[in-house]
């Protein structure tokens, strides 16, 4: 348990615009907020903190970019962050977007699983998020200390969205599940557990070692599992024309411009792509992350197929 005082939490939204075909400049935030807030400039970097209790609403837009994808999604930014803002530009075109806000205020704009998900899957998903940032910001154990050691908002650590504009429908259940668990944490010895955490498995977990190359923890043990079955990703079949295959793999310079594939197999670690005159053994993960790079830039309308969330959601496949 954590005392009631609340902790404050750093974390880093990257709103990137890289240099090239992707987009040319930042995106301009514009943002809301009343009564006006305190405003600080810095070299690089300007910070805005709200009044007591209040929050920002932030409209971020991307500049238009030139793009081979049919359908360029232009990117967006849109939601209130309950916190004090730092916005930092780099040489490179980034502007990053520091929030600084109360920690429990932070698991409220965690987006990790559905909404609609019962409320004891909520809170379990809760208190492994609560224990996950503990374990990655460097907290000390102390209650009502500052946390300066910020923590990525997507995917690489947790996704934070803030407070979605306009509202996430079953959010409050969300938010419910927040406070139903307030200063509940998963420890190992005295300390806050690093609690991973992932989709759909195959049908056993792995080690932290083997996923992350980190120290072997004693509670991150391979089990086998027999729970994904639910899951609309734990079976998946994916068709994919020769003719398409060539046409993503030639857009990521994996194969020739002009051959036809003729056979495609699995052969460990590897997929052989072959052809009339010509043949690739291309790596397993470079042509999983081709394909889902240029399947739903070339052919949006076709890819990814259902409910997957890539073309092909997984490393753990076969192919015929």
């Amino acid at each position: 348990m954590i005392d009631g005082r609340p902790l404050v939490l750093a974390f880093v939204m990257a709103v990137a615009c890289t240099r090239g075909s992707e987009s040319a400049a930042p995106p301009t935030p514009t943002i809301a907020s009343t009564p006006a807030p305190q405003t600080e400039f810095s070299g690089a970097r300007v910070s805005v903190k709200p009044p007591r209790d209040g929050s920002f609403l932030v409209h971020g837009l991307y500049p238009k970019s030139q793009s081979s994808c049919k359908h360029a999604h232009r990117g967006t930014l849109e939601a209130r962050y309950p916190g004090a803002l730092s916005f930092r530009s780099a040489e490179d075109g980034t502007v990053s977007i520091v929030v600084t806000l109360p920690f429990e205020r932070y698991l409220d704009g965690i987006a990790e699983v559905p909404t609609s998900w019962p409320p004891a899957a909520l809170e379990a998903q809760v208190i492994a998020a609560r224990s996950y940032a503990l374990a990655h910001i460097g907290w000390a154990g102390q209650a009502g200390e500052t946390l300066q050691k910020p923590i990525c908002s997507t995917t690489d650590c947790q996704v934070y969205r803030g407070t979605p504009v306009p509202l996430t429908p079953g959010i409050r259940r969300w938010e419910s599940a927040v406070q139903r668990t307030q200063g509940q944490v998963l420890l190992y010895g005295d300390r806050p557990a690093d609690t991973v955490y992932f989709s759909t498995s195959n049908g056993h977990t792995y080690g932290n070692e083997q996923v992350f190359g980190s120290s072997p923890l004693p509670y991150l043990r391979p089990v086998v599992e027999h729970n994904d079955g639910a899951s609309p990703t734990s079976h998946w079949r994916v068709t994919l024309p020769f003719t398409d295959l060539a046409t993503f793999l030639r857009a990521g310079d994996l194969w020739p411009d002009g051959a036809r594939i003729s056979a495609v197999r699995r052969t460990g670690p590897n997929v052989r792509v072959a052809g009339p005159g010509t043949s690739r053994s291309i790596d397993a993960g470079e042509f999983r992350a081709t394909v889902n790079t240029w399947a739903p830039c070339l052919m949006p309308a076709r890819y990814p197929t259902g409910v997957l969330p890539t073309t092909i959601p997984s490393d753990w496949n076969d192919i015929a």
